[in-house]
């Protein structure tokens, strides 16, 4: 226990606690008994005894008759004795036969004639008859001060049996508690096997009293060296602000193990060092019962994971940067494909990855016997865009037409930029018909919608010419059928441009192997 800064001990707690035991039995056996000097009640009596002394004076003047000469004594008697105020004799029916000066007008008969420190009435009995009485005023007492009352020998007696009685409690419980000393209640060798362990123990009792800390656990934190036994483990701070915040609410594992009977194992907590570093330990709590199962203490153990965490997170890191390695390999991978697979300006399929896929299909389609078409499309007048508004504005032109064709194919079809402003597209399970269609909606989207979507210029109009050859048209080989739609488009320019054109074979005549959707407008 600790107040204002003073650390009281359990010998100088217990001490005290005896002593205010004894004093308070002294003061109940003290208002039964007597037993206590009482200054105020031995006053008391003294006066009595003075009072009974003047009354046989009294009594004897009075049976003299001799009043003038009583006036005189009473007069005498408040003069010579300074504890005396004023003296009154009253006779029963209320007559004041003699008084001393001042008795008449400062005299107050006390309650219910009972007689007080500083007011006594003395009964006068002649003949067996109570004649009147003898009216006495004391002065008060000075022992109604607060140093009187701290003078007072009970108030003495008292202070000097405490502090005799706490000097000795306090001696006799330092040499008697030595027996009781928490490190006698683990054997020696049960302690030197305890300090063998690698792991920090502690070993609790219910109140959470260290009763044993190993020599790991000394070492666990600086403010762990020093005699532990015997203090309650929540004057550990250093260890107790380390416990988890649900401690708070449901109490820490070590009483929880003491109420439920139930282990706590593999607690995480971290122990912050005074030069700024932390430990991480895993805590496990187990219960210490009795022969019949009742938990009579907790046994504690730490262990010290800091190198082992330490490793985890240099690990964790590693796995981290590895990750981002490989993350960053494979967008590059993607790049590089990308760059492999892809024109850079258009987005679209190179002739060599081209060429790879549509090689693929081309052959299931011909062992399949399946539908597929290719479409060769080139910009119309290309070069006069370069040579009117420069090589920024012919790029813009490709990359509108690349996307207006990209629009009207579907996803598995494939799209290539075949050359400069050419493209070639590849429709899979597609008749030469549908191929016709195909291309006339690419043809009207690009002369609708190429032009507007370049702003840089305005009034920009751009067309394209488109021939089509099918896989039925005889062709053995995929450059068979490109280059039978590159003839179709040959034909279509030649035409005038602006118009889609099919070769149905290069066996065919002339007249019989080409076929126009569009001509010119």
């Amino acid at each position: 226990m600790k107040r204002f800064g003073i650390q009281f001990g359990p010998v100088l707690r217990i001490s005290v606690g005896f002593v205010s035991l004894t004093i308070a039995l002294v003061l109940i056996f003290d208002s039964m008994f007597d037993i206590l000097p009482n200054e105020r009640k031995q006053l008391l009596q003294v006066r009595q005894q003075v009072s009974r002394t003047i009354g046989n004076q009294v009594v004897a003047m009075l049976a003299d008759g001799d009043i003038g000469r009583l006036q005189s004594v009473l007069k005498r008697l408040t003069a010579n004795d300074p504890e005396i105020f004023s003296i009154g004799i009253r006779r029963a029916d209320g007559e004041v036969v003699a008084a001393s000066p001042e008795h008449l007008r400062h005299w107050v008969p006390p309650e219910d004639g009972k007689a007080t420190l500083t007011h006594i009435i003395m009964p006068i009995y002649v003949d067996k008859g109570r004649w009147g009485d003898i009216e006495l005023e004391f002065k008060t007492s000075s022992s109604s001060s607060l140093w009187a009352w701290f003078t007072s020998p009970g108030v003495i007696l008292l202070v000097l049996f405490s502090t005799i009685g706490f000097v000795a409690f306090y001696l006799y419980l330092r040499r008697a508690l030595q027996y009781l000393d928490p490190s006698q209640a683990v054997p020696e060798r049960v302690r030197k096997a305890f300090d063998t362990l690698t792991e920090s123990v502690l070993i609790l009792d219910v109140k959470g009293r260290i009763m044993l800390a190993n020599a790991s656990f000394q070492q666990l934190h600086p403010l762990a060296i020093g005699q532990l036994d015997g203090k309650p483990i929540t004057q550990l701070k250093w260890l107790i602000d380390s416990m988890p915040e649900e401690a708070d609410s449901f109490g820490y594992p070590w009483d929880m193990v003491v109420r439920s009977n139930q282990m706590v194992k593999s607690k995480h907590i971290k122990i912050d060092l005074p030069d700024g570093k932390s430990r991480d330990v895993m805590m496990n709590c187990s219960a210490i019962n009795d022969g019949i199962g009742i938990a009579r203490g907790c046994l504690v153990s730490f262990n010290d994971i800091t190198e082992l965490s330490q490793a985890n997170a240099l690990l964790e890191h590693t796995l981290q940067e590895l990750q981002s390695s490989q993350d960053k390999i494979k967008q590059q991978n993607e790049e590089l494909k990308k760059l492999a697979h892809f024109d850079p300006l258009t987005g679209c399929l190179n002739r060599r990855a081209f060429f790879g896929q549509a090689e693929v299909l081309f052959q299931e389609a011909l062992s399949g016997g399946k539908g597929a078409v290719c479409i060769m499309t080139d910009i119309d007048h290309f070069k006069s865009f370069n040579d009117r508004y420069g090589h920024a504005v012919g790029d813009l032109v490709i990359q509108q037409v690349a996307k207006t064709l990209g629009r009207c194919i579907r996803s598995h079809d494939l799209l290539c930029r075949y050359g400069g402003e050419e493209f070639c597209i590849f429709l899979v399970e597609v008749n030469v018909e549908a191929a016709l269609e195909i291309g006339e909606r690419m043809r009207h989207a690009m002369e609708m919608e190429c032009g507007p979507g370049i702003r840089t210029v305005e009034g920009l109009r751009i067309t394209s010419s488109f021939g089509v050859a099918s896989i039925k048209s005889g062709v053995k080989t995929l450059a068979e059928m490109i280059d039978l739609a590159d003839q179709g488009l040959y034909k279509a320019k030649k035409a005038g441009r602006n118009q889609v054109m099919a070769m149905y074979g290069p066996d065919l005549p002339q007249d019989q192997s080409v076929a126009s959707t569009n001509i010119v407008g």
